[in-house]
């Protein structure tokens, strides 16, 4: 069955491993169209470094007093309860800094996988799929496949105000959603089934060790 009947949830995080998770946006897509977005920001666990801030944009002062992302699980248990796989842009970032709040999913059945993955990395297939472009950066991919006026067109009707660009995370997850829904334009990639899509997107996605600021920077 082709990946394009598949759900999916695309995931963009903000934060690093020393905060956690300061701000969260989630797509989900079926059948190639977004049925559903989801953001919120979260109060980090530590002291937020001041190349974080110039990046994303959150300041200390701007969190106070929300929830921190470690309270989330539930809703992210049931996200991934409801769809097919897991998705993001450098999806290793997200991996683990998934797996650093919580290091196996919820027990909900005996046949449940623990892992929060396989993941879909947009990233790692749009390397593989055209490796000839250089540059990955989500920013770059929107230019050059011509899907920023879907984006802003999106953003504008989902992403909070002031947080409609790069390195916003509904901003990030939006451009991830699209760059992935644009594949089904492609015959021969829309056939593919899921299978194939997580295959694709394993290369460099079993490293370990924790992350560097460095790291999350380089998206």
């Amino acid at each position: 069955m082709s990946w394009t009947h598949s759900k999916i949830a695309v995931l963009d995080f903000e934060g690093e491993v020393s905060t956690g998770v300061v701000e969260f946006g989630v797509v989900v897509i079926k059948d190639s169209q977004i049925i559903s977005t989801e953001t919120e920001q979260c109060s980090p666990l530590g002291t937020l470094h001041p190349k974080s801030i110039e990046i994303h944009g959150l300041r200390q002062s701007d969190l106070l007093g929300l929830e921190s992302f470690p309270k989330k699980q539930r809703f992210f248990a049931e996200l991934r309860d409801s769809v097919d796989v897991f998705c993001a842009h450098h999806a290793s970032v997200e991996e683990n800094l998934l797996k650093d709040t919580w290091p196996y999913r919820p027990i909900r059945s005996e046949k449940q996988n623990l892992n929060w993955g396989p993941w879909v990395d947009t990233l790692r297939l749009y390397k593989k799929l055209y490796p000839d472009i250089g540059n990955y950066s989500l920013a770059h991919l929107v230019s050059t496949f011509g899907v920023g006026d879907n984006l802003e067109k999106n953003a504008l009707r989902s992403c909070p105000p002031g947080r409609q660009k790069y390195h916003c995370a509904l901003y990030d997850t939006l451009a991830s959603a699209l760059l992935l829904t644009r594949l089904a334009e492609e015959p021969k990639i829309a056939d593919a089934s899921l299978e194939w899509l997580i295959e694709a997107s394993a290369s460099g996605q079993k490293k370990s060790g924790l992350l560097t600021q460095e790291t999350l920077f380089d998206r």
